[in-house]
């Protein structure tokens, strides 16, 4: 473990001596966030904008399984409740919210629903994603000593879209 936060340590450092790294990150970032609103499951999104909803707006309990009839209740912990609130409270406050046009839960194919929207409820997990990537760089490089080992191990995961 020592040699793992060692490495994560000179996280800065990997950036500044690989830039090969720095360009594969804002090229994984980018890639992510460009195709982001066209690979989902089609109940996620859908189920994210109806609990925040129904928490913020109707002030409900999600966790009563009547609230959910189609898929019951809520089976995500707190802590991710408290993120798809605020992550809701950000995008009706952007410009690009038109809440009329967003279907309920009880759509079964929410192809067309707001592109935005579904951007904004999957930034945190892009992030995540590309905070794995990076810890996986990180042990990858820690382990073997090997830039290239560690640069594919980056790119299979980073690269792979949700």
């Amino acid at each position: 473990m020592s040699k793992i936060r060692l490495g994560l340590s000179r996280y800065t450092v990997w950036l500044n001596e690989d830039r090969r790294l720095t360009y594969l990150v804002i090229v994984a970032l980018a890639i992510r966030l460009a195709s982001a609103p066209f690979f989902m499951h089609c109940y996620d999104v859908t189920t994210y904008y109806s609990v925040a909803h129904a928490t913020l707006v109707k002030h409900e309990n999600i966790y009563e399984p009547q609230i959910f009839e189609s898929t019951g209740k809520f089976c995500y912990p707190p802590a991710w409740l408290y993120v798809l609130c605020a992550l809701y409270g950000l995008f009706l406050l952007s410009p690009f919210a038109h809440e009329g046009e967003i279907v309920s839960h009880v759509t079964p194919h929410p192809f067309w629903m707001n592109h935005w929207l579904i951007l904004t409820f999957k930034i945190p997990l892009i992030l995540a994603d590309l905070a794995v990537s990076l810890f996986l760089y990180a042990v990858i490089l820690s382990e073997t000593e090997d830039h290239h080992k560690a640069l594919i191990a980056f790119v299979l995961w980073a690269l792979n879209p949700y």
